[in-house]
């Protein structure tokens, strides 16, 4: 039950870590092509 707890916990900080990485280089990709981030404003709404 520990092993399983201690592994699933590794997965989740891996995951976590994996999306910040991945909203960091969206943000920066953004930053860099202005229109793509308009055109995503635009979509959200």
């Amino acid at each position: 039950m520990l092993k399983f707890k201690s592994s699933g916990c590794i997965f989740l900080w891996a995951l976590c870590g994996q999306i910040a990485v991945l909203s960091l280089a969206i943000s920066g990709y953004i930053q860099q092509n202005r229109h793509i981030g308009i055109l995503i404003g635009v979509l959200r709404k």
